[in-house]
């Protein structure tokens, strides 16, 4: 599906994996995870990385967070599946 901007908004699967990520923390801690949370959760070593997959999932309508301040991440616009599953 594409957006007015002509931007897709499907989720790739790696984006699906952060998001299921980011859920899970929050559900286990009752708080969001931070950015360097999310690079050993995901298992990658740049923080950078993490960041991108946040701005494309922020372009994508489905992440909010203010770079630079800690627990400020918010996943919006949930659709999960009716089985539940992240």
């Amino acid at each position: 599906m594409r957006s007015a901007t002509g931007r897709t908004r499907t989720l790739t699967a790696r984006q699906r994996d952060v998001l299921c990520s980011i859920r899970s923390y929050q559900r286990t801690h009752g708080f969001p995870p931070t950015v360097r949370e999310l690079t050993r959760m995901l298992g990658v070593s740049s923080t950078y990385t993490v960041t991108c997959h946040l701005r494309r999932l922020a372009v994508k309508g489905r992440v909010t967070w203010l770079p630079g301040q800690s627990r400020t991440l918010r996943v919006v616009g949930e659709r999960r599946k009716a089985s539940g599953v992240c």
